[in-house]
């Protein structure tokens, strides 16, 4: 089963894109800010914002379309592929909110996708997150 994800990640991701910043593809007007960069591992609370630089402004649950029956999704994953997790973030009203357990050490990329409500712009973000404390990658 944890193959089957790991296909249906990679197929989310060949489909809408790759993280910009790593694969040299045009640039998400949607910037993730996560809250903090790094954590322990064991189950954690990974809070962000989404930031729209063209509106100059926070990207909330209203902003947003439901794309592939969710609003948002978040794909974490290391670089070998073998640790990924697919969740689907809730909003706070202020903060993006989410669940994610880590049981190995690494430099973990999370990926937010999703559709914006004012012109129909898929985005696709990403950013780094560091995890340790857990067993040796």
């Amino acid at each position: 089963m944890k193959s089957f994800k790991m296909l249906l990640a990679l197929g989310v991701i060949a489909l809408c894109g790759q993280p910009s910043s790593a694969h040299g593809t045009k640039e998400s007007r949607v910037e993730i800010e996560p809250v903090v960069t790094s954590t322990i591992a064991g189950t954690t609370q990974y809070v962000f914002q989404l930031f729209d630089t063209s509106k100059r402004g926070l990207v909330g649950d209203a902003e947003l379309n439901i794309s592939h029956e969710k609003k948002l999704h978040l794909i974490v994953y290391d670089p070998s592929l073998g640790e990924f997790q697919h969740v689907h973030p809730e909003f706070d009203g202020t903060n993006w909110l989410v669940t994610l357990e880590f049981a190995v050490n690494g430099n973990y990329w999370v990926w937010a996708q999703g559709e914006l409500a004012v012109d129909g712009e898929k985005f696709s973000s990403s950013t780094k997150l560091d995890v340790t404390n857990g067993a040796a990658a």
